[in-house]
C-alpha cells in the first residue's frame, strides 16, 4: 500500500513539473526572422536592407567581412534556389534547401545583431564621487576585456622580483 502511494505521489510531482515548464515555455517569446523567403517583402529588398544595416552604428554594424561575405553568399544562393519562381513552385528539395539556407542567414545576422547592441556601464573615478557612462557595442566592450586580459598576462610574465634578506621586495623589473 505505501509503494502504491509513493508511486502515485511521484507520478504526480513528475507531472505537475512537466506542465510546470510547459507552461514556462509557452511564455517564452519566439524570434521573428529576419530574412524570410516568402515574407511580404522580396528577397532582394530583404538583401538592400540588410547590407544597408552593415554600417556603423546600425543593426549589424559589428559583422566582420568575412560574416558580411557569408550573409552575401546566402541570399546569392537563395536566389538561385527560387529562380523566380514562387516558393510554392518548389521541389520538396529545394524546399529544405531553401529553408537550411535561410536558418543559416537567420542564425548569422541574430548573432550580430546581439553583437551590435548598444550597452552603456557607470564608472566612477577612483577618489571622486562623480560618476561617468561609457557605451560601446557588446563586441566592444568584449573586445576591451580581452585586451585587458592579454595585458594582464603579459605583465604578469614580464615582472620579476627579487626579495632581500629583509623579506622584502626590493627590485622589480
Amino acid at each position: 500500500m505505501n509503494r502504491s502511494k509513493l508511486s502515485a505521489a511521484v507520478v504526480a510531482v513528475l507531472l505537475g513539473a512537466g506542465s510546470a515548464l510547459a507552461a514556462q515555455t509557452k511564455g517564452t517569446p519566439v524570434a521573428e526572422p529576419i530574412v524570410e523567403a516568402g515574407g511580404s517583402q522580396s528577397l532582394e529588398a530583404q538583401r538592400e536592407a540588410v547590407v544597408a544595416a552593415f554600417e556603423p552604428g546600425e543593426r549589424f554594424a559589428e559583422l566582420d567581412e568575412a560574416g558580411r561575405g557569408s550573409v552575401l553568399a546566402s541570399f546569392e544562393r537563395m536566389q538561385a534556389l527560387l529562380g523566380g519562381r514562387d516558393i510554392g513552385q518548389l521541389t520538396a528539395e529545394e524546399k529544405v534547401a531553401l529553408f537550411n539556407e535561410q536558418s543559416d542567414l537567420n542564425g548569422v545576422l541574430t548573432d550580430a545583431e546581439a553583437d551590435s547592441r548598444i550597452t552603456c556601464k557607470r564608472n566612477r573615478t577612483v577618489n571622486s564621487r562623480i560618476s561617468n557612462t561609457e557605451c560601446h557595442t557588446v563586441a566592444e566592450w568584449d573586445r576591451r576585456r580581452e585586451r585587458a586580459r592579454k595585458l594582464m598576462d603579459m605583465n604578469k610574465r614580464s615582472v620579476t622580483c627579487t626579495a632581500d634578506s629583509n623579506g622584502s621586495f626590493s627590485a622589480c623589473q
